[in-house]
């Protein structure tokens, strides 16, 4: 059985331009691929931490967000999460002391990635052990099958992004046997290698977190 996926759609407020987006090189832990660049110029706010520096790009309608987090090198985004410096800024909802206005040019690779995680474990710790139990076992309620287990627990996120915005999707399944004066400074925002990303929501409440190693 399924339970109701949490699904998000949302478009850029300003979309890229699709003749900009050009095939160029992403520095993946497991080597150099290719893979479709999306370009962006535009006034907006830098901000930097002490492992990191970070974009954000609003969604229509400000209906939220996403952030783009690149790891100082030597830094991964593994590390990151980890960071009590980067988790507070991922909170801070965009009040951050360290930013600065500049002319942005962004360079973002097009991604689809998904994740799963297996719950079963976590779950039995937890102390939830008799679903997973032929003799203790008891799903009368919703189905006539008997005897019935539960033999897989997993949660399964896609997150997908392109010139036009964003999709994302976050489901567990359970198996039985889901305009102002342009600044006078810019500079380039080059996510070619191992980042970071949050969707956010309107009020700045992150709602998607996930690293991006290669984008295809």
């Amino acid at each position: 059985m399924e339970d109701e996926p949490v699904y998000f759609k949302a478009k850029w407020s300003d979309t890229f331009v699709k003749s900009k987006t050009s095939e160029e090189t992403f520095y993946a832990p497991a080597g150099e691929i290719l893979c479709e660049f999306m370009k962006k110029s535009k006034s907006g706010t830098y901000y930097t931490g002490d492992n990191f520096s970070a974009v954000h790009k609003y969604f229509d309608n400000r209906n939220g967000g996403m952030w783009f987090i690149l790891p100082e090198e030597g830094i991964t985004p593994e590390d990151l999460l980890s960071d009590s410096q980067t988790m507070e800024f991922i909170l801070s909802g965009s009040e951050w002391e360290n930013e600065e206005d500049l002319r942005i040019n962004l360079s973002v690779p097009k991604f689809d990635i998904t994740s799963g995680f297996d719950l079963t474990d976590g779950l039995k710790r937890l102390g939830v052990t008799d679903v997973f139990d032929e003799t203790d076992s008891d799903f009368s309620g919703i189905t006539k099958e008997s005897p019935c287990i539960l033999t897989k627990a997993q949660h399964d996120v896609r997150v997908t992004i392109d010139e036009e915005g964003c999709t994302a999707a976050a489901y567990t399944v359970f198996l039985m046997e889901g305009a102002g004066m342009p600044p006078k400074e810019e500079m380039d925002f080059i996510l070619n290698r191992p980042f970071l990303f949050v969707i956010t929501s309107e009020v700045g409440l992150p709602l998607f977190v996930g690293i991006v190693n290669q984008p295809v």
